[in-house]
């Protein structure tokens, strides 16, 4: 759910899956509160029904990778709508909108690239550095990926994400444990033409990095090729 969710608001979701409770039957708040419970006891959801932040990514790539990942998809597009902007609600921030978050979350793990690049320019148009972090800098900043799964979404989407990469090599001047792998695979596919943005935020790295002369080097082919 990636946002803190009420118990009500679960059980809506979880109904329009389909899928049934443990006895065969549809899911009520009866048989639902105990699984959340236990969830709780052992640690995976906080007092507030939020999924504690270091499984965020992993339950969300295992979750989309089900038999029932679509269905799970479709169920929380369904269960919660993005707010509109009316031409009378001035003061609305998709930045704020929990909603809309989900649904931006989702294209990611739905390798939407599409979606993914509209909820982008509608939320970096709201923006605001004032109330908080960038959300995909709060998704992966601090977060771990594979290179086969970065590798397998779109290309809108493995830009985001390794560019925000780079990023917390800037912000700590360490790189993440997942850099290095990841520098590497966008290294040997910089030379394909739909690859071309991953040319320039490799120069950066290098910058960050104190590789120079690979610098000048890169910016003598690029400007040649």
């Amino acid at each position: 759910m990636f946002t803190p969710t009420g118990k009500g608001a679960f059980l809506g979701c979880l109904t329009t899956t389909g899928i049934r409770a443990p006895d065969g039957k549809a899911w009520t708040a009866r048989t639902l509160n105990p699984e959340l419970d236990e969830l709780a006891r052992q640690g995976l959801l906080t007092e507030d029904l939020s999924c504690v932040p270091e499984l965020l990514h992993p339950v969300a790539v295992d979750a989309m990778a089900s038999p029932e990942g679509a269905m799970l998809a479709d169920a929380a597009r369904k269960a919660f709508p993005a707010q509109t902007r009316s031409p009378y609600q001035y003061s609305y921030s998709m930045q704020a909108d929990p909603d809309a978050l989900r649904r931006f979350r989702l294209a990611i793990y739905t390798n939407d690239d599409a979606e993914f690049s509209t909820q982008l320019d509608r939320y970096n148009k709201d923006f605001s550095p004032a109330r908080g972090p960038h959300l995909l800098e709060r998704l992966f900043l601090r977060t771990p990926v594979t290179t086969a799964w970065l590798a397998s979404r779109g290309l809108a989407i493995q830009y985001a994400i390794f560019s925000i990469k780079l990023s917390s090599l800037l912000q700590s001047g360490l790189p993440g444990s997942d850099l290095p792998e990841l520098v590497g695979h966008y290294r040997a596919q910089q030379g394909r033409e739909d690859f071309a943005a991953f040319r320039w935020a490799l120069l950066q790295y290098d910058l960050l990095a104190g590789h120079l002369e690979d610098v000048r080097r890169r910016i003598d082919e690029i400007e040649g090729g």
